[in-house]
């Protein structure tokens, strides 16, 4: 092999080792910004930045060992790939989990405007709420848990709180919806019915529980929350 393309095989890996370097340092100024206010192409950027050189970096490594294997220090050469792929994959994870925590307080707070809409209308206007837009709002919670679950994402603990208490409006709100529609059946069949003692109450589908520990409190006040709403419409047809 040529001199210089022994140069060139030097250039393009020490290359992708500087790549890395300026990856880590996008990585600590993105970092330090809250997850919501990151750019998401910049995320995406790092990452492919990441990718290619090492794809680049393995691909000079296979080279030399191909020519110059018998005139390497293999333990050397065994020891840059090792940093080097540690490098890399440390870094990805820590751009996924970034990407992940943009995503969800992005989820988030589009959570947040559906649930602060819900709870004006389900007061002033219960009729212009549909159940698959609370379907819809129930699978932005669930797809939300999935994220906050992440151990390793430090903003874990806001998003969780935020999630939490959003998830108790929500369910609160679902809880009055559910009993607008409830009462509506109720006062339908009272109303179709010549004697209260022979009425045939409509079905009443209540919250379970999962059979997560970390969900009980949630869960607990989802279920006094509805039912307590639930009895006091019946109150008001029975009483």
């Amino acid at each position: 092999m040529s001199e210089d393309k022994i140069a060139l095989l030097k250039r393009k890996r020490a290359a992708a080792k500087g790549n890395i370097t300026k990856v880590k340092t996008q990585f600590e100024k993105l970092s330090s910004v809250h997850p919501r206010d990151i750019d998401f192409e910049s995320i995406q950027h790092q990452l492919q930045v990441l990718e290619n050189s090492d794809k680049s970096y393995h691909e000079n490594y296979d080279g030399f060992m191909e020519n110059f294997a018998q005139s390497l220090d293999l333990n050397q050469e065994s020891n840059d790939l090792y940093e080097f792929g540690n490098d890399v994959t440390i870094l990805r994870g820590k751009l996924q989990n970034l990407l992940k925590a943009h995503d969800g307080f992005t989820s988030l707070d589009l959570l947040s405007a559906k649930v602060n809409s819900l709870e004006r209308r389900v007061t002033d206007a219960p009729k212009s709420i549909s159940s698959v837009e609370i379907d819809k709002v129930a699978t932005i919670i669930e797809e939300l848990l999935k994220i906050s679950v992440n151990p390793r994402l430090p903003e874990v603990r806001e998003l969780q709180a935020d999630l939490d208490s959003q998830q108790i409006k929500f369910f609160r709100v679902q809880a009055d919806f559910l009993t607008t529609t409830y009462s509506s059946e109720v006062s339908k069949a009272t109303s179709d019915s010549s004697s209260r003692p022979n009425i045939k109450l409509p079905e009443l589908s209540l919250p379970t529980f999962d059979g997560d520990p970390l969900n009980w409190a949630i869960f607990g006040d989802r279920f006094q929350y509805t039912l307590s709403k639930v009895l006091q419409a019946l109150t008001r047809w029975y009483t």
